[in-house]
């Protein structure tokens, strides 16, 4: 009895040394490699932007989050969010892609994407389907798709039109409109035969009520600065769309003055 009383109270012994071994050597050198011992793996994640339709049919840039592993490559997943991973898009919001596709290659050649799709279906919009294809790339350095679908070659660049607004029947000149939704933006390519700066506060003004019709005013001196003076509350939602579409204007800085105070500068 003696004899088996010792057995156990030395692997009792022997167990709790090996438990203090690992908490003194909770970080150890093996070779060139440090390893760490940690409870637990944690996810790691980022948003990515996507052009979707929203519930009014409109092209929308939204953001999702998703979940990355070391496989993880964002030019073949954000084509997979317009098939097989739908289900993880936002509520209220469908891809333009309304069947499955079969991808028979996708390569990447500096700014420019090449994609070979077996077939689409009659379902799809395929121009629409291509539109927010292109604006969903742009924000992974996409400026030139193009896209092999059977045996039609559809190119696309970076400034295809999107959600057109016509202000003139004669118009000349394009510029984006970036309207602001709780879950990204939706942008609107304006048709027009007038300024690009006047058109963008028209649409701030008159189409969106941003900022009222009456209270902004706007200067710009003989070194090519923009200044727009508002007199009138604004949010930080509305004081950020005014600021992201004025900062695509080719000024050399942009200032915006609320009531009289500074409060977003651009250079």
């Amino acid at each position: 009895m003696k004899k088996y009383y010792s057995r156990f109270l030395f692997f009792i012994c022997l167990l709790l040394f090996s438990i203090v071994f690992i908490i003194i050597n909770k970080e150890q050198s093996y070779g060139d490699y440090e390893v760490e011992l940690v409870d637990s793996i944690s996810d790691r994640s980022e948003k990515i932007k996507i052009c979707l339709l929203n519930e009014n049919d409109k092209l929308e840039i939204v953001n999702v989050n998703v979940k990355k592993n070391d496989n993880y490559d964002e030019i073949i997943f954000l084509i997979k969010l317009f098939d097989e991973y739908r289900n993880s898009l936002p509520i209220n919001y469908k891809t333009t892609l309304f069947e499955s596709i079969n991808i028979k290659s996708l390569k990447r050649n500096n700014d420019t994407l090449f994609i070979e799709i077996e077939k689409i279906g009659s379902k799809t919009n395929v121009e629409s389907f291509l539109t927010s294809l292109m604006w969903s790339y742009k924000y992974l350095g996409i400026k030139h798709l193009e896209v092999k679908i059977g045996k039609k070659i559809f190119k696309i660049d970076a400034d295809v039109k999107i959600n057109p607004v016509i202000f003139s029947t004669t118009s000349t000149h394009s510029v984006i409109y970036y309207e602001f939704t709780d879950y990204g933006m939706i942008p609107h390519t304006l048709f027009h035969n007038k300024g690009d700066l006047e058109v963008l506060l028209d649409m701030l003004s008159a189409k969106k009520n941003i900022i009222s019709e009456n209270n902004f005013k706007y200067s710009i001196d003989n070194k090519n600065n923009l200044k727009v003076y508002v007199e009138e509350k604004l949010s930080q939602q509305k004081l950020e769309e005014i600021k992201y579409n004025l900062s695509f204007l080719d000024y050399n800085s942009i200032s915006i003055f609320v009531n009289g105070k500074l409060e977003e500068s651009v250079s």
